[in-house]
């Protein structure tokens, strides 16, 4: 596939500043919006640009930054949870 083929593909999943992707950019729905930065991770593997790689890790991070103590939950934004 052409470079600027898979540049086009993977810049649509490119995480804001706080890590959000897609919808969670707005706030946080759903870590399951979070997986449009995976294009980006893989053509920064693929190409060997660490910085796709590393922008795209950022919207790992915001993801598991939400995930409950108990490992199996994602945290909603305004969620209170007890300790």
């Amino acid at each position: 596939m052409p470079p600027e083929m898979l540049d086009w593909l993977a810049l649509g999943g490119r995480p804001d500043g706080r890590g959000m992707v897609g919808r969670n950019r707005k706030g946080w729905i759903a870590v399951s919006f979070q997986r449009e930065a995976m294009p980006l991770l893989c053509v920064g593997v693929q190409q060997g640009d660490r910085r796709y790689a590393t922008e795209a890790w950022r919207a790992i991070d915001a993801a598991f930054g939400r995930q409950a103590p108990e490992g199996n939950k994602v945290r909603l934004a305004n969620a209170h949870h007890s300790p």
